[in-house]
């Protein structure tokens, strides 16, 4: 990664206690820059993990690599990486709001539409940025989209099974990703290009507007047949009568098994869903549906199909690691700044909350 890298991440942070994700690579705390109290998140890593197989070095430099390079409005930007006797801290910026897939759990429904399709725009965008440069996702997933504070934006982050692709090898063979995200076309072994971000967003669609997955079965091999034969079943969830009808087009335009006739990128943006032609109607909405949902009480987070477990470090690790106790003054000043964040984003032109936007109040029964 450079002899550029920092052997001590302490100088520059100060990494709290408090834990913002845990995940097959490592965990994820808050943190703090000591230079300018800048809050971050600082990823950690067990080095020993990652040095017993020479394709999780270069999987981690290619990261970092990719990352350094980003600079895009919605990809989580990346600060600094530190490599000590035993961890690999890798800095990137905060998003207070949590990640998409928390936030559908929080809602315990869809979102509605307007939001959905922001959402959506802002992660073509950012995709856009990244394909632009050769670079594939690879692990799209509502675990993988982060929103800021007050909900108004969405940047896609964890790099860890991204590649970039050159003119020598403008093609990926390596199964990866997480399963229900899959496409088809990975698991029939004869390459595939970026293309794969495209039908992964299209699930990520699909689980906006219905909190389930479009292909889903508790038998892997079950799961992998649904997918390659990529059948979409709007009729057989009640959830979907209240979607909007170019919601469902954009979705099988995008969930096309073969990709050379799936949607691009462009054609995404241009799409009437993302894109309207006209101004949206002003007529009272119908209420969000729970459905599946309430059945099933949390959306489970996506399989993964990475190739390492990450364990929980013993005491020895956590003192290296250095994580110090939360500051409750500085977790008071958060919460401030974010509800400050909330309020002010009430008070921008077309605002709506997206807990309440498209929905009515229920009438209670006498």
């Amino acid at each position: 990664m450079g002899a550029e890298v920092s052997t001590n991440i302490h100088e520059n942070y100060v990494i709290r206690q408090k834990q913002l994700g845990k995940g097959t690579y490592g965990t994820v705390h808050k943190g703090v820059r000591k230079s300018d109290k800048l809050r971050v998140a600082v990823k950690v890593l067990k080095k020993k993990h990652i040095l017993a197989k020479a394709s999780l070095v270069e999987k981690l430099q290619r990261e970092v690599l990719i990352m350094k390079q980003c600079d895009h409005e919605h990809v989580v930007k990346f600060y600094d990486v530190a490599v000590s006797k035993t961890f690999v801290f890798i800095v990137i910026e905060y998003m207070p709001g949590g990640d998409l897939l928390e936030y559908l759990n929080y809602r315990g429904r869809p979102i509605n539409a307007e939001y959905t399709s922001r959402y959506m725009r802002q992660t073509f965008s950012g995709l856009q940025y990244l394909h632009a440069r050769g670079i594939a996702h690879r692990d799209i997933k509502p675990e993988n989209l982060l929103l800021s504070a007050d909900r108004q934006t969405i940047k896609l982050a964890d790099f860890g099974l991204s590649h970039q692709a050159t003119e020598d090898n403008p093609m990926f063979f390596t199964m990866c990703g997480s399963l229900t995200h899959i496409a088809p076309e990975v698991f029939q072994g004869k390459g595939y290009d970026n293309r794969v971000d495209i039908w992964a967003l299209g699930v990520v669609l699909f689980v906006m507007l219905s909190v389930s997955y479009p292909f889903q079965d508790d038998n892997r091999n079950v799961l992998i047949q649904k997918i390659l034969k990529g059948n979409i079943d709007f009729d057989a969830d009640p959830i979907w009568d209240l979607a909007p009808l170019n919601a469902k087009d954009l979705i099988t335009l995008m969930l096309n098994t073969d990709p050379d006739q799936r949607i691009s990128l462009k054609q995404c943006l241009d799409h009437h869903f993302i894109n309207p032609n006209k101004k949206v109607s002003k007529k009272k909405k119908k209420k969000t549906m729970i459905s599946n949902f309430e059945s099933s009480k949390r959306l489970a987070k996506s399989r993964s199909m990475a190739l390492m477990k990450q364990r929980d470090p013993n005491e020895q690790e956590l003192e290296e690691i250095g994580l110090t106790e939360n500051d409750a003054e500085e977790e008071r000043a958060d919460a401030a700044r974010i509800q400050a964040e909330l309020e002010a984003a009430k008070t921008k032109d077309g605002y709506e909350d997206p807990d309440l936007a498209g929905e009515e109040e229920v009438e209670s029964k006498a």
